[in-house]
């Protein structure tokens, strides 16, 4: 599953933020079933990000000191 939402540092620039959850397949009686498994989140030009928490995100670009970003959006883990 993918998500995406936008995310902004403290001069109002915006990052938009990718999160991928892997699917952990698993057997069980009744058959295969799939949970949620391990959260990668990356920027559209994929530099890793890092949650800090709820809403509060840390951009490690190639090149550059780290970004720290905030985003209300919903769907942000």
């Amino acid at each position: 599953m993918t998500i995406s939402f936008i995310a902004r540092d403290a001069e109002g620039r915006e990052y938009t933020i990718i999160v991928t959850t892997e699917s952990i397949e698993t057997a069980t009686k009744s058959g295969r079933s799939y949970i949620p498994g391990r959260r990668l989140l990356e920027t559209t030009n994929g530099d890793p990000v890092n949650r800090i928490a709820k809403g509060v995100y840390e951009v490690l670009p190639a090149l550059g000191p780290a970004v720290r970003v905030a985003s209300d959006h919903p769907d942000a883990p």
